[in-house]
């Protein structure tokens, strides 16, 4: 059976038969070196059953074939968790002791969290195993949608190598409840990485970030303690992940903050920052990053609808697309009816 081309879109929905085709990418078995894959594989032989299920899993698409009825291998469980060992490797700077210290905490940290029910909370069809979880997805939503309210927030278009791009507003409240707050923001980086995996068929592991600052009031930034502990869970749970961060029309203030901020960010977390001020500037930074064919992102954003409607694993310029699009064929078909 042939694989299907990295910028081959999947279905919306995203079904096993997609998820084993971005499984069985050639990208998951590549390494920097041999050195480099025999030292994850000594990583993933001291984890736990637990903790290798745990490491898979940060693969959404790993993730939702396991919800299928078919059964992960042993075998692919640990492909997919070598991919996460490897980040964890290159981040720790190739000391194996300490990646794998922070692989481990990683695991704890995802059961701890429910990463899987953050996932699944707005997902309709998904069976819950009990009422807890039932519980727990419903108060994930709410702090969502609450949020969200006051900060659009939502992965739209690509970049030119497949990775997805979350586009953050400006905040226009100018009181954060810091639990809605960082519920939000793990749960759409969440949403950027799974699609990713699924714009580049598995073969791109990062996300774009703009933060388009402009109208972004002082009053209404999140406090320093809950940005700092954003900045900590993101470096030490989702190491290797984010590409390049932008910052459009940064205000004075925003710099200032950036300024008390960057000593907590490692020197190539530091090093992915850009800021571009005036049309100038971002006409060429967007011509660097963005593909041509992606759009620019609609003034008004019905975030209800992404968060509710549109999978997990699509953006939502390419959900918007194709569902017009779907919604024009049918009823080109019933025009022929008639």
């Amino acid at each position: 059976m042939a694989h299907k081309k990295p910028n081959q879109r999947l279905t919306l929905t995203m079904l096993e038969s997609d998820c084993n085709d971005i499984l069985r990418s050639p990208a998951l078995d590549t390494f920097e070196t041999d050195l480099v894959k025999e030292q994850c594989k000594k990583m993933i032989a001291q984890l736990s059953e637990e903790e290798l299920e745990l490491a898979a899993q940060s693969s959404y698409a790993y993730w939702k074939y396991s919800q299928s009825c078919s059964s992960p291998s042993s075998e692919l469980r640990k492909k997919m968790a070598m991919r996460e060992a490897n980040r964890y490797f290159l981040a720790a700077n190739r000391d194996q002791s300490k990646a794998l210290e922070y692989l481990r905490k990683t695991c704890t940290y995802r059961q701890e969290t429910r990463v899987d029910i953050l996932r699944a909370c707005f997902d309709k069809d998904f069976c819950f195993a009990n009422e807890q979880d039932r519980d727990l997805a419903a108060t994930f939503r709410a702090r969502i949608l609450q949020d969200t309210a006051s900060q659009p927030i939502v992965v739209h278009g690509r970049d030119k190598a497949d990775c997805a791009i979350l586009r953050i507003g400006e905040r226009h409240c100018s009181k954060t409840d810091d639990q809605e707050f960082l519920t939000t923001q793990l749960y759409m980086v969440e949403r950027a990485l799974a699609a990713t995996e699924a714009n580049s068929m598995g073969c791109q592991d990062m996300m774009v970030v703009f933060l388009d600052a402009g109208c972004f009031q002082s009053k209404c930034a999140p406090s320093r303690t809950i940005l700092k502990e954003l900045i900590s869970i993101l470096q030490n749970h989702y190491p290797q992940r984010l590409k390049t961060l932008l910052v459009l029309d940064p205000p004075l203030w925003l710099r200032s903050m950036y300024a008390v901020l960057s000593p907590a960010l490692d020197k190539r977390t530091r090093q992915k920052f850009q800021m571009a001020k005036g049309k100038k500037a971002k006409r060429r930074v967007f011509g660097e990053i963005v593909k041509e064919e992606e759009s620019d992102m609609e003034d008004e954003l019905d975030l209800r609808q992404y968060t509710s409607e549109v999978p997990f694993h699509c953006s939502y310029d390419e959900y918007r697309q194709r569902d017009e699009s779907f919604r024009e064929t049918m009823h080109q078909r019933a025009i022929l009816v008639q």
